[in-house]
């Protein structure tokens, strides 16, 4: 389905610890819809545009949250090394 994340990549992402369905649903609304287009993020890219459309800037600042985009992303970038 355009605009969402496979279901096997939906679950990949789901098994990342601390990754529930508000961020997926963040991820589509940021316009990212797969785990391609994920991987060629670095962290402070995917930080500023998750604190720009949820007007939110803890991600930019939030230690956690930036130890958590580093995890979505090598997990991103493993899958697609792996395809």
């Amino acid at each position: 389905m355009p605009g969402r994340f496979s279901a096997p990549e939906h679950a990949l992402l789901r098994s990342v610890p601390g990754v529930g369905e508000g961020l997926v649903l963040r991820l589509e609304r940021c316009g990212i819809h797969s785990l391609a287009e994920l991987a060629r993020f670095d962290t402070v890219a995917l930080t500023a545009r998750l604190a720009l459309a949820n007007c939110s800037h803890c991600w930019e600042t939030s230690p956690k949250a930036r130890r958590l985009a580093n995890a979505i992303i090598g997990l991103a970038q493993r899958h697609a090394a792996a395809t």
